[in-house]
């Protein structure tokens, strides 16, 4: 039920931006309940969650989306994702999956950790798998399989500059509130406290502008950083943040 290869680009550019998912959790909240519950119901480790389907930035050919834990001092390790070579010498795994046309869970976004044998849990995939098939949720929810679970709350933030995210944890320098919503992408099962476990901070008007007119590659690094459709302040911690992320990337 798993499928573990390399997505073809044009399936992964296809998925939804977060902007279009956004409101997802809130109407299909009663959908995304019986979901978490075959978590708990097939006593599934609590490293595994429920995932939003969503992408950032689009890939091109030859890539894919990986997720890479990085050291950034003196503020401690941040994970980043952004797209890599699949051809590299790179040990990849699934770790974001959706459920395809043929009813079997496809990695569309990978890790250099390792993931979850779900081996012992072919029962939980199928049920999970019919579920989602039978309520039409191909393109709104599908599966996070994480070896360790994540004890700290992050915030998902765009950094355009190279088609990358940088996930913050909790008590790290943040960029400034711009007064967006964030939204929640994963779920523990149910019933589990807090279903909070990582959310991503939106700013649609202001990371779409950006987008849009901003100059690729080694001209925009010499100008303005951006990070979470705002413009970084040279000295400021979130600064000095991601200036340690790109070093350490």
């Amino acid at each position: 039920m798993l499928r573990d290869t390399i997505v073809a680009p044009a399936v992964y550019n296809s998925l939804p931006h977060i902007s279009d998912v956004s409101e997802a959790p809130k109407t299909h909240a009663s959908d995304l309940i019986e979901l978490r519950a075959l978590l708990f119901k097939h006593n599934v480790p609590a490293s595994v969650s429920v995932r939003l389907i969503h992408k950032h930035f689009d890939v091109v050919e030859g890539e894919v989306m990986a997720f890479k834990q990085v050291s950034a001092p003196p503020f401690g390790d941040v994970v980043v994702m952004r797209p890599e070579r699949a051809a590299q010498d790179l040990p990849l795994h699934g770790l974001n999956y959706f459920v395809n046309s043929d009813g079997i869970l496809q990695a569309y976004e990978y890790t250099t950790d390792e993931t979850m044998n779900m081996a012992p849990y072919s029962s939980f995939l199928a049920e999970f798998c019919g579920l989602v098939v039978q309520k039409g949720l191909q393109l709104k929810f599908g599966l996070k399989l994480s070896a360790k679970e994540d004890s700290t709350t992050a915030t998902e933030f765009e950094y355009p500059h190279s088609r990358s995210t940088i996930i913050i944890p909790q008590g790290l320098p943040e960029p400034e509130s711009l007064g967006d919503e964030g939204v929640t992408t994963e779920w523990k099962g149910m019933p589990s406290g807090d279903p909070k476990k990582a959310f991503c901070l939106i700013h649609i008007q202001t990371c779409n502008q950006h987008c849009k007119g901003h100059r690729s590659g080694e001209e925009d690094r010499k100008s303005e950083w951006y990070l979470g459709g705002q413009t970084l302040v040279p000295g400021t911690e979130i600064f000095k943040l991601v200036g340690a992320v790109i070093e350490a990337w």
